[in-house]
């Protein structure tokens, strides 16, 4: 094989090679809870919202918060589940609302989920 060939062949083999590797963008998300960090779950109430029929997810997706927010949800003992991954204190409250409808309104308990960085 010519010299300026195999010169090609070993450059595109490796930007393939880098190409292919896993980058910071591409994990998958953390299931906290039974349900991925970036996904809402939970079947509660259907009422209309501006003429279209709205769900309220009861358990949402997890939102960041500081680490003083983490304290002090902990301090006043309103933390349901917690979990430590990959650097982050993964954490949750249950929060009762009263969500308005055009048709009605729901008493709904909702399952806000947090992650705070480690320290």
């Amino acid at each position: 094989m010519p010299y300026r060939l195999r010169y090609a062949l070993l450059i595109l083999a490796g930007a393939l090679t880098v190409g292919c590797s896993p980058s910071a963008s591409s994990h998958s998300p953390h299931v906290f809870l039974g349900v991925a960090e970036d996904e809402t779950s939970g079947e509660g109430p259907v009422g209309l919202l501006n003429g279209e029929a709205i769900q309220v997810h009861t358990v949402s997706k997890v939102k960041e918060a500081a680490y003083e927010e983490y304290l002090r949800a902990k301090k006043d003992a309103k933390i349901v589940a917690e979990e430590n991954y990959n650097g982050f204190i993964y954490w949750a409250t249950k929060e009762s609302r009263d969500v308005p409808f055009e048709n009605a309104t729901a008493w709904v308990t909702v399952l806000e989920r947090y992650r705070t960085k480690s320290r």
